[in-house]
């Protein structure tokens, strides 16, 4: 089903959705030659929709009841979209999430240090771990924390802390 939700409709359905769209108003050239051209052209810009995504962004355009069809794809394109590029992003976050909390973690972290982690923690313990983070810093500072003399504590820190 995940897989599915991606899944770019196929031509006929594209097609179709975008003649109904152009049935809509007049002034549309009718020659087979214009057809041809303007379905292939769609076709590169909004063929990789799934058909939902493209049924929401035809139904979007009717809706706020404009005077005119869209002139080039790219009119529709902003309308659909923003609905297809959240599909991708949470399509692959479901992924990530199905891949499983070890799968995760040893993408991060060796084996051998997982169970270490897990065994100081003991039993009921989660561990979360977080992406590697890359951190800009001069080379004097890089050197005073490799040397353990940077960050320093404060004396609030230090209070807190006990």
């Amino acid at each position: 089903m995940i897989q599915d939700a991606l899944r770019p409709a196929a031509r006929e359905a594209v097609a179709t959705w975008v003649e109904f769209l152009m049935s809509r108003y007049r002034g549309r050239p009718d020659s087979p030659a214009f057809s041809l051209m303007d379905k292939q052209m769609w076709l590169a810009v909004i063929g990789h929709w799934p058909v939902d995504v493209l049924q929401a962004a035809v139904t979007q355009w009717c809706a706020e009841d404009r005077p005119f069809a869209p002139s080039v794809p790219g009119e529709l394109k902003a309308l659909g979209e923003p609905i297809y590029n959240a599909r991708r992003s949470l399509n692959a976050r479901a992924q990530e999430l199905l891949r499983g909390p070890d799968q995760v973690a040893r993408d991060y972290v060796s084996a051998d240090d997982l169970a270490t982690l897990r065994a100081r923690l003991g039993r009921g313990s989660g561990i979360v771990i977080v992406p590697p983070v890359t951190i800009e810093m001069s080379d004097e500072l890089a050197q005073r924390f490799r040397d353990g003399s940077w960050p320093q504590r404060t004396e609030d820190q230090e209070a807190v802390d006990g």
